[in-house]
């Protein structure tokens, strides 16, 4: 990890990934600007961005990268769920993807490994095909965990 933590979030207030305005980030957290900028500045002493306002910077840039960067550091990562009713996706399809998805991550797995062998571009398919099928799994333990307050 190349960037701190400061770093990302000094980087997603100026340029949001929703396209707010970083004033209007400061704002929304009950801050000026400037004195945002200053929290978030790691080498001013006496400025310190506290981390109950965290998700809150987070829900008005509209980034996950902090969590991403905080998984990162713990060995862990974050997969994004699918927000409830968003789609229209049913338990069924939702099903399939997950056995389609992992089905394609074995195929990836397989054919690097008929050479004896996993090269860089092998494992960046590998990598991104697990991160797949991680996703669709999870869609569809969310869609089976909302289908409880159905019943």
């Amino acid at each position: 990890m190349d960037d701190s933590l400061l770093d990302i979030l000094r980087e997603d207030v100026k340029r949001a990934p929703n396209g707010r305005k970083a004033d209007r980030v400061a704002e929304l957290l009950g801050k000026g600007y400037s004195t945002l900028m200053n929290e978030l500045n790691g080498s001013i002493p006496g400025h310190k961005f506290g981390v109950m306002h965290l998700v809150p910077l987070m829900e008005a840039t509209g980034s996950l990268r902090p969590l991403d960067y905080l998984a990162g550091a713990m060995g862990a990562v974050v997969i994004r769920l699918p927000k409830a009713g968003q789609g229209g996706a049913t338990t069924e399809r939702d099903a399939v993807a997950a056995v389609r998805e992992f089905g394609e991550l074995m195929a990836a797995v397989g054919a690097a490994l008929d050479d004896g062998r996993i090269s860089k571009d092998e494992r960046r398919r590998i990598t991104r095909e697990g991160y797949e099928a991680m996703q669709a799994i999870m869609t569809l333990l969310k869609q089976v965990e909302d289908m409880r307050h159905e019943c």
